[in-house]
């Protein structure tokens, strides 16, 4: 009984099921080899054509709208850490992309703002960013697209 079970146990723990089942798609791994490759090759064409990163190019887009933000919120809405975002901001502070102005109300707070140099570029930006969209939606039908945002909306919802 016990050479049984060893044997069964040994088959079951080597058998894939049948050849012809295809196995679920291993969706963790393919969305971060996606983001990863995604990001290497916005950051390049960005970089290329403006000689900004593309996360520096959120920033200024958030700039862009809500002026003076301080630092927490641009972590709390980019998910970029207190630090590397600090590290960020003095990159692009140094490239003459923004600026900091200390708060009225609190010396130990600083406000960001785009400078005309760094709205310049975000401005730059969007026809790049459209014709990478248009690069990434070729092909798929406005179903499938949709079901790919509802998809990742989800995630961002559940995690």
């Amino acid at each position: 009984m016990v050479e049984v079970r060893i044997f069964v146990t040994s088959y079951v723990s080597n058998y894939d099921g049948p050849v012809n089942v295809p196995r679920k798609p291993r969706l963790f791994h393919l969305m971060s080899l996606a983001q990863h490759r995604l990001f290497k090759f916005t950051d390049s064409t960005f970089k290329e054509a403006l000689g900004v990163s593309h996360t520096q190019l959120g920033v200024l887009w958030m700039l862009e709208s809500k002026p003076g933000v301080i630092l927490k919120d641009v972590s709390d809405q980019m998910g970029i850490n207190a630090s590397a975002l600090t590290a960020l901001i003095g990159r692009m502070e140094d490239a003459g992309l923004v600026r900091r102005e200390l708060s009225d109300e609190d010396g130990r707070v600083a406000h960001i703002f785009a400078t005309k140099e760094g709205l310049a570029k975000a401005v730059a930006a969007r026809p790049l960013l459209s014709q990478l969209n248009s690069r990434l939606l070729a092909d798929f039908s406005d179903r499938e697209i949709a079901a790919v945002a509802r998809f990742l909306n989800t995630i961002l919802e559940r995690f």
